[in-house]
This record gives structure tokens, sequence and C-alpha cells, in this order.
């Protein structure tokens, strides 16, 4: 049954030999591209920290569950369990379409949620740390490096602002020299907000691990956009539905025309 009805005999054995071997073809195609995306997405995991990791896999989980149940209805297609009016092959379509480019969406997001983390973390090191070391000698020598970073920072802006060309070197100096002065700044606001009495429980420790929070924040934030929940499913049947209804109709309009156009040719060729 793998290839083809034993029952029937070829006339022709080199091509039924040829069919045989494009199936086994076709089959270690098949295995070959799930092996490939087994070992994409081992490298996508190893690449992510345990924070976005923990969301791509509640989306993978939710595009197998899809998947899985497009599955069973396909069988239960072949089976001839529904009905031939129902266009159940072009809805399990729709249905996997929107499966696989919700987790390719998902997928490409988290990625580029994960080069943010990485800087964040990357700037996080480069701030004084003085939870962790009191009155030492290598916090002021790193409040000394904020400070010259804060100085080169105003001289490269102001012969940008006088109209001086800079160099490419001076270029990105100035833009690592920015993110480092905003990502201290905001992370100071954060620990400490000026809004807030001096003495208040809303102050956090100096060492308070803000790219930390930063990517628990924006996990949850993806995990928000890509959660399937209720809503998201009804909306998308729903959708569906409505584009098989229009597609059926539009496909029973052009084989009416169709009949009609045929049926007024044919009228034609018996008049003349």
């Amino acid at each position: 049954m793998l290839f083809g009805d034993s029952d029937i005999q070829d006339v022709n054995e080199p091509q039924a030999a040829n069919r045989e071997y494009l199936t086994v073809a076709f089959m270690i195609g098949i295995f070959a591209l799930i092996l490939l995306i087994i070992l994409i997405r081992r490298l996508t995991e190893k690449s992510l920290n345990e924070i976005l990791l923990s969301r791509l896999n509640s989306i993978m989980k939710d595009t197998i569950i899809i998947i899985t149940i497009l599955t069973i209805t396909l069988y239960l297609e072949y089976m001839d369990v529904f009905d031939w009016r129902l266009n159940v092959n072009g809805i399990c379509l729709a249905f996997l379409a929107f499966a696989l480019s919700w987790l390719a969406l998902s997928t490409i997001l988290v990625l580029i949620g994960q080069s943010y983390s990485k800087g964040w973390e990357a700037l996080e090191a480069s701030v004084a740390q003085k939870g962790k070391i009191i009155n030492s000698m290598q916090i002021a020598n790193e409040m000394n490096e904020l400070d010259l970073i804060l100085v080169e920072y105003r001289e490269l802006h102001k012969k940008k602002m006088n109209n001086q060309k800079l160099t490419r070197a001076e270029k990105n100096k100035a833009e690592k020299y920015r993110d480092i002065i905003e990502y201290v700044l905001i992370r100071q606001e954060f620990i400490a907000p000026t809004f807030l009495p001096v003495i208040s429980e809303a102050f956090l420790r100096d060492d308070f691990n803000f790219a930390l929070y930063l990517s628990h924040a924006l996990g949850g934030v993806l995990g928000f956009v890509f959660n399937l929940s209720t809503t998201s499913l009804v909306t998308a049947v729903v959708n569906i539905c409505i584009w098989a209804a229009i597609t059926d109709h539009l496909s029973y309009v052009w084989n009416v025309k169709m009949k009609n156009f045929g049926f007024q040719r044919n009228n034609i060729y018996f008049e003349l």
C-alpha cells in the first residue's frame, strides 16, 4: 500500500520502479526536513535565556495542539466522516497557515527580544553595584569611569552639534556611551524615583538587577501577545469560516458562468 495498489499490474515496469524510487526519496526528504527543524529548534534554545525559552516553549505547545487537531480532522476527512459539501481540506490548510505563521512570527520576535536582553545584561555589567561592595575602591573606580564616559560623550556630542565630522570610531563610541548613560539614568530612576519622598519603602537595593527585570517584563509581554486565548481562537475560526464561505461562493459563481458560457457557445454553433 505504501507504493500503490499491489493488485494492479503496471504495463511499464521502469515507470513503476521510478515511482517507487520517488516515493522513497520523498520519505527521506521528509525525515531530513524533520531533523533540520529539530536542529534549528535546539540551536534556538541554546541561544535563549530561560525566561524567553519558557515563552517560546509555551507558544510551541499551542502550535502542536492546533496541528494535532488538524491531523485528526484530515484523517476523519480521509475516512469520509464529514459531508462532501464541506471544504474541510481548505479550512485545515487555512488553520495550518495560521499556526505556522503564528509560530514563525513569535520565534522571530523572541530572537529579537533575546538580542535586547543580551544588550541589557552588558549594560547592567557596566553599572557600579554599590549594594554588593560598600566603601571599596572598585566603586570609586567604576563611578569615575561613568564620569569619564559622560565627559567624553559631551565632547563628542558638542562636535556633532558644531557640524564637525566624526570618524566611524567616534560615532560608534558616541552611540555606545549614549546607550550606557540612558540605561544608567533609567535604572536609577526605577530604583529611586525622584517623584517619591527620600524616605520611602518604594526604594530598591543598589544591586537590583534591572536587566533581569526587563527580561522578565519582555517575556511577559510576549506571552500576553502570543497567548492563544479563547477570544483569539474564536476570532481565527470566524475569519477562516468567512474566508471559506467567500471562496466557495466565488467558485460556485465561476462554475455557473463557465457552464452558461459553454451552453451559449454550443447554441451559437448549432445555429451556424
